[in-house]
């Protein structure tokens, strides 16, 4: 294929795409990057329309999901068997087969926290959500965690002891249980207790987790850690950070880091101190409805941390941001609502409010709905502002996964055109006629009714006309 149209011709070209910048302006923006964006996932540099989600278990829990659990159990051949747990706004289910199953009734809320646990030889999976009795389940049958803790809605394991906080009664509490015995809270020196963590700054606890052997405690506006492998040694430490924590259930461990959701974006957590990494997605966390912004939730899988947002007027997650650990990218996923993730049989499942679990990342739809995707190239005069530049060919490689048809625009100052394509079966390199003209410049890749395909290397030529 000649790549060359008129050998006065200029190019602009995309070596590799690159995922989201909105920390600069547009004119500084490397061609790969995008200030906009939805419903493309980049893999080695290629733009990708993202996989959709697929229900899981197709039977529906009334009133939404709010919670998913999983409960493992070691059985005497060696196997495991997980079972499936979902909690609505007043109500536990397990899942048998296709079908969910009531446990427990008459919740005050369906928001929890958990932890698998093997308590002498029975296995149970612990429970909390901040205001009713905490909860265990070994299996058969929920019963209420003995010991009688106090209501915890975020809870963790350290050095066998069950750690937990979130308590409205006592909102800058952490509580810890005995080692080895989730069913003891009697505060004594040899068995449980717990820390307060005043900071007289208005600020309440939000959340912990087990970090690198210490417990992390998010507060609004700081975060503390709990040093120490026994009650005698216990001391708390600030966290060097400039931010505490917005939403409990965005903290999330990744191995070597930690992730985490404040006010004013994602920080990652080292070991040592936080680091702001949200800033080429600032527009879209400047855009979060922060009344609500209590309810994300985040998971870390495939090297991705994965957290749903509610988005502008929105009162639920709409709105789903991926940070790829390796490459440091961000892209943005929207049209579907997320409630709760967790990993399930290595598979990612979400739940939502229409009470269905569904599968991350499977199938072509949103769970039947065509997925809308767009990505926009940066806003370009390509380091010649005086000058107007008239595109006349665009060449790119395609290749088709659904649908049929895709959209370039080319969006010039003066003169804007578009161009449906027909995807090809297998990989090809297309020549696009696309004359546009002006002095400023950018592309808008989409889909058309739902399509997927993937796109690499776009080159645009275009002759230059001085002012």
């Amino acid at each position: 294929m000649d790549l060359i149209p008129d050998e006065q011709s200029q190019k602009y070209m995309i070596d590799a795409f690159i995922g989201y910048n909105q920390a600069l302006d547009e004119q500084l923006l490397d061609p790969g990057a995008t200030h906009e964006a939805q419903n493309f996932v980049i893999r080695d540099g290629i733009l990708r329309v993202t996989p959709g989600n697929t229900k899981y278990v197709e039977s529906q829990i009334p009133n939404g999901i709010k919670t998913l659990m999983v409960f493992f159990k070691n059985e005497t051949n060696g196997t495991v068997t997980k079972t499936l747990l979902a909690s609505s706004e007043d109500t536990i289910y397990k899942l048998d087969g296709q079908e969910w199953v009531s446990v427990k009734n008459g919740l005050s809320n369906g928001y929890f926290d958990y932890i698998n646990y093997q308590h002498g030889v029975t296995e149970i999976t612990i429970m909390g959500n901040g205001t009713d009795s905490m909860f265990k389940w070994d299996g058969t049958t929920l019963l209420k965690l003995g010991g009688n803790p106090p209501p915890m809605r975020s809870i963790s394991l350290h050095y066998e002891r069950v750690w937990g906080t979130c308590n409205k009664q006592e909102p800058n509490r952490v509580y810890y249980s005995a080692a080895l015995d989730p069913e003891n809270w009697n505060f004594t020196e040899n068995e449980g207790g717990f820390i307060d963590l005043p900071t007289w700054d208005g600020g309440i606890c939000i959340g912990l987790s087990t970090i690198f052997d210490d417990v992390l405690i998010f507060k609004t506006y700081n975060i503390w850690k709990i040093v120490g492998t026994y009650p005698g040694e216990y001391q708390k430490v600030q966290v060097f950070s400039s931010t505490g924590a917005i939403a409990d259930r965005s903290i999330v461990d990744a191995g070597t880091v930690s992730f985490f959701l404040a006010r004013d974006g994602i920080y990652v957590y080292d070991g040592v101190q936080t680091h702001y990494i949200s800033s080429p997605i600032k527009k879209i966390i400047d855009n979060m409805n922060l009344t609500y912004a209590d309810k994300a939730v985040g998971v870390f899988y495939d090297n991705r941390y994965i957290l749903a947002i509610p988005e502008g007027n929105s009162t639920e997650n709409n709105t789903i941001i991926e940070y790829d650990l390796n490459t440091k990218q961000f892209i943005i996923k929207r049209g579907f609502n997320v409630n709760s993730f967790v990993v399930f049989n290595d598979k990612l499942l979400f739940s939502n409010n229409n009470g269905y679990v569904l599968e991350y990342d499977k199938g072509d739809t949103f769970d039947g709905v065509p997925i809308e995707a767009y990505w926009y190239t940066p806003d370009t005069n390509l380091g010649l502002p005086s000058a107007i530049k008239r595109s006349t060919v665009l060449y790119c490689t395609l290749n088709k996964i659904y649908g049929d048809q895709l959209r370039i625009d080319g969006l010039f100052d003066r003169k804007s055109k578009f161009a449906i394509v027909e995807l090809p079966s297998n990989k090809t390199d297309k020549k696009i006629k696309l004359r546009c003209s002006g002095r400023h410049m950018k592309l808008k890749i989409s889909n058309i009714n739902g399509s997927r395909f993937t796109l690499a290397m776009p080159q645009l030529y275009f002759d230059i006309d001085e002012d």
